[in-house]
């Protein structure tokens, strides 16, 4: 048996362990354990690689022959190839040597392989392949996420059911067959964790593995019976999620280690009413991201909620920016001490929208400006974390979203220095552009358009279309009406 597989059974074993010391609060045994300090809101915001030496002993006449008869094997080859040139024109079948273009070359940059919906199929893009492969079909769907080793896919069916499909082909499966509020891979083991939104755990926090059978069992394990969000962190060894307060009562969080199935609440606790959404761990395991909605507002969370940092071995939460609940526009650079994110001053994103560069360890922000009349969203790290890829559109006058559609083609690919100033907008790059990735070398941007998956040369240059034909219906695929979310034909890429 692998590693892998025991280290899955492990945790299996102890999800197990945690299912059967369920809480739908805190008990009165975690209440006395808990200090009740409330840090939430009490500081200011901070301030971001010839032949005679060969045959020395021969003699002239001996290299002379055999220089006569290399010179006569070069004539019949030669010769040959001649014929064979005519003989293939005479037939009619086409003849020409095939150069690697600029095409391959974008192929061999991606940063890994990609999949995408087009239509009713799932497809795969690897790098270095111009073809992509279908892994599933006639199964109309949205949301693919990768495992961690790149052996599954994820992804909402109809219904908003949760299903899963080999990534190199053949049969998937209902992972769960109810609608799903959210779910996402373990960084360490083939096993899904989701929210399900009916059926008997709705609501709840459930994992299920990737395959039936085995110790990869399809049978969902019970985390918590009450969960609003989670986040697991990066080595797979802890699931952190938010428990909904009764009445007035704020959220809490707990943080489930799934290694030696133990159970934390965490000591801070937000004002009275307020709602805890969880984005992440900090990549080093040491905190945690998270969005408080001081009233449990769907309209306020629509509109922006404010993020902070929330370090796990105590010490002050650290408000970071007013942010969309939106995934995507939060990215850990290189290394993981800073954080791109994108910073929301008004209700939209085509009225306010900035990125800014924080270290949430010490809740600094650094704002990078915005060209007159620009907003600008969806931050990726360039390999060496000196520069951001970045999509910048127009200032919508009206502040109603009136003409979203058009100001979806107006978007713009650009690249700006993270330490601070306007950058360029890449020459070349096509309108309408949307979640850049750099290749594997730094030199180029793969991104998305309505109806396509671009690269282009980092430096500008010809935009080479990697694959294309994609569901690029606005209505249908996105953005929602607060234009946050793109077009279901956004690439997911395998991490």
């Amino acid at each position: 048996m692998s590693g892998d597989e025991l280290f899955e059974q492990r945790l299996r074993r102890n999800l197990r362990r945690l299912a059967d010391e369920l809480i739908e609060g805190p008990g009165p045994e975690i209440e006395a354990a808990v200090d009740r300090r409330p840090h939430w809101y009490q500081l200011p915001r901070p301030t971001r690689r010839g032949l005679g030496r060969v045959l020395p002993g021969w003699s002239r006449s001996a290299r002379g022959l055999l220089v006569g008869l290399w010179v006569a094997c070069a004539v019949l080859l030669l010769g040959g190839g001649v014929v064979m040139g005519l003989a293939l024109a005479g037939s009619g079948v086409p003849y020409r040597t095939v150069r690697p273009g600029p095409e391959q070359a974008a192929l061999n940059a991606l940063p890994g392989p990609l999949a995408v919906f087009r239509g009713d199929r799932l497809l795969v893009l690897s790098p270095g392949v111009a073809k992509p492969r279908p892994v599933a079909d006639r199964a109309p769907g949205s949301a693919p996420q990768w495992s961690a080793d790149g052996a599954w896919l994820a992804f909402l069916g109809a219904g908003q059911h949760l299903h899963v499909v080999p990534a190199g082909g053949g049969p998937g499966r209902v992972a769960l067959p109810w609608p799903v509020t959210a779910f996402t891979w373990s960084p360490a083991a083939d096993l899904v964790a989701a929210i399900p939104a009916a059926g008997p755990d709705a609501g709840g926090l459930v994992v299920v593995g990737a395959a039936p059978g085995g110790s990869r069992s399809s049978t969902p394990e019970v985390v918590a019976p009450l969960a609003s969000s989670f986040v697991w962190s990066d080595d797979g060894h802890r699931l952190a999620y938010s428990v909904p307060g009764v009445g007035s009562a704020p959220d809490r969080v707990v943080v489930a280690d799934l290694v030696d199935g133990r159970r934390t609440v965490l000591a801070d606790e937000p004002p009275a009413g307020t709602g805890i959404q969880l984005a992440g761990f900090w990549p080093n395991g040491a905190g945690l991201l998270a969005w408080l909605d001081p009233g449990r507002s769907a309209a306020a969370e629509a509109t922006g909620l404010e993020l902070v940092a929330v370090p796990l071995a105590g010490g002050p939460v650290r408000p970071l920016a007013t942010t969309f609940v939106y995934l995507p526009w939060l990215v850990w650079s290189p290394g993981g001490g800073r954080l791109a994110l994108v910073a929301q001053h008004g209700a939209f994103p085509w009225s306010g929208s900035q990125v800014e560069v924080c270290r949430p360890a010490t809740g600094q922000c650094r704002a990078l400006p915005n060209p007159r009349g620009w907003v600008t969203l969806d931050p990726a790290w360039s390999p060496d974390g000196r520069s951001l890829a970045v999509v910048r559109a127009p200032v919508l006058g009206d502040g109603t979203g009136s003409g979203l559609d058009g100001w979806d083609q107006a978007r713009r690919l650009w690249i700006v220095p993270a330490s601070g100033g306007l950058g360029r907008p890449v020459r070349g790059a096509r309108a309408g552009a949307t979640a850049p990735r750099f290749g594997v070398s730094g030199t180029t941007v793969v991104y998305a358009t309505p109806t396509s998956v671009q690269s282009v040369p980092v430096d500008g240059g010809r935009s080479t279309t990697l694959l294309g034909g994609l569901q690029g219906e606005l209505d249908s695929a996105g953005p929602d009406g607060f234009g946050k979310l793109p077009w279901g034909g956004v690439p997911a890429w395998q991490p």
